[in-house]
């Protein structure tokens, strides 16, 4: 929750009418996480972490993108954007790790960052970005 917080938080605060407004928290995102894990279901009402949001409605469409609009406490989100901004946050989280004085802990966290890297190979199975697919 912490984490959503602090690197992806901010793509979902806006100003409204000169009012801030919260479209999800670190605490919702771990509610939509849970909900949909454990239980298949977008509906996070019965998840003890969320803060402003009773029910996500996930959206795609290549024609029209609807993307943080709230109706009450449910919200719309574009997968997409959603999947970016949490790559984003990834990015901003790496750097900062990266910058970090301990040795050990920069090590450790650069073990796990191969996996959005593209062309690494794990035995039989190798990580490919969709342009090198096609070569």
């Amino acid at each position: 929750m912490a984490w959503f917080d602090r690197y992806v938080g901010h793509a979902y605060i806006d100003e409204v009418n000169g009012v801030k407004c919260v479209f999800m928290t670190g605490g919702d995102c771990y509610a939509l996480r849970c909900a949909t894990l454990h239980q298949g279901t977008f509906d996070v009402s019965d998840q003890r972490a969320r803060d402003v949001v009773d029910k996500f409605i996930l959206h795609h469409s290549v024609v029209m993108r609807f993307h943080n609009v709230r109706r009450g406490k449910k919200l719309v989100i574009d997968l997409t954007t959603f999947c970016l901004d949490i790559a984003a946050g990834v990015e901003s989280w790496e750097a900062e790790v990266m910058r970090d004085a301990d040795d050990r802990r920069r090590s450790r966290i650069a073990s796990l960052l191969p996996l959005h890297l593209p062309d690494v190979g794990y035995g039989n199975v190798v990580v490919a970005t969709v342009g090198n697919l096609f070569k």
